[in-house]
């Protein structure tokens, strides 16, 4: 974890993000392997590189929000990333969040997340090529074309339209 030295406010966003990726980086492989999300991860892996600090709901919770186990051992990297969010989005307050979704080399499949409530938000940090989300949106002047059937979103070769975007180092704000 990282232990907060209370100077982060004064630190710069590029400095904050280098802080988390070097946070990240420690991290062992086992804690980041993730079996869950399967409509996230490509098809033919059994898990990806993923995990939820703050709130969550599973079957085994009753569906109750309670804390992830490893937001825990991660207080102090859950508070930088909470600073680096507000100054990365120019607020003087928080932004509203109950959960934070953390994902390495992760190449997500095309989905709609069906348990968020309210505006999501999504960054990018670290070095790497590609990085583009696509958002569905009517109006939007981009399109996708689906590479798979995905309920409630399209079948395989539907055109969808929307918003190819960078989230490297910016903070995208969606509906989730």
């Amino acid at each position: 974890d990282y232990s907060l030295t209370g100077l982060e406010e004064n630190l710069s966003c590029d400095t904050l993000g280098a802080i988390i990726l070097q946070t990240l980086r420690r991290i062992p492989d086992v804690l980041w392997k993730s079996r869950t999300r399967p409509n996230v991860r490509p098809v033919a892996d059994t898990f990806c590189s993923q995990f939820t600090l703050g709130l969550v709901s599973c079957a085994t919770t009753g569906r109750v929000p309670v804390l992830s186990q490893i937001t825990w051992s991660l207080v102090g990297l859950t508070k930088l990333i909470l600073l680096y969010l507000r100054k990365l989005s120019g607020s003087e307050q928080p932004l509203p969040c109950t959960s934070i979704q953390i994902g390495k080399n992760l190449k997500s499949r095309i989905h709609r997340d069906r348990n968020n409530q309210g505006l999501s938000y999504i960054t990018g940090l670290g070095n790497y090529s590609g990085g583009e989300t696509f958002f569905e949106d009517n109006d939007g002047p981009d399109s996708f074309v689906m590479p798979e059937d995905v309920k409630r979103i399209g079948r395989k070769g539907d055109s969808l339209r929307g918003w190819n975007k960078c989230i490297r180092e910016e903070i995208v704000t969606f509906n989730g």
